[in-house]
């Protein structure tokens, strides 16, 4: 729960209105090269679940 609670945090405070249109592409090029390196990784699906949740551009 504690992990969960930070991961909320972490993105709104360090992706959202942080980060340009190229850097917000590269991060979800990177999490998304890294979920199909390691499918089986929940916490790499918690941070697109999270990231979906608060409307980050372009994770859909």
């Amino acid at each position: 729960m504690v992990s969960e609670v930070l991961l909320v945090k972490d993105i709104s405070q360090e992706v959202i209105g942080k980060l340009n249109a190229n850097d917000n592409e590269t991060l979800l090029s990177l999490l998304e090269k890294e979920l199909i390196k390691y499918p089986e990784n929940a916490s790499i699906h918690k941070v697109f679940i999270e990231m979906m949740v608060q409307n980050v551009a372009g994770v859909i």
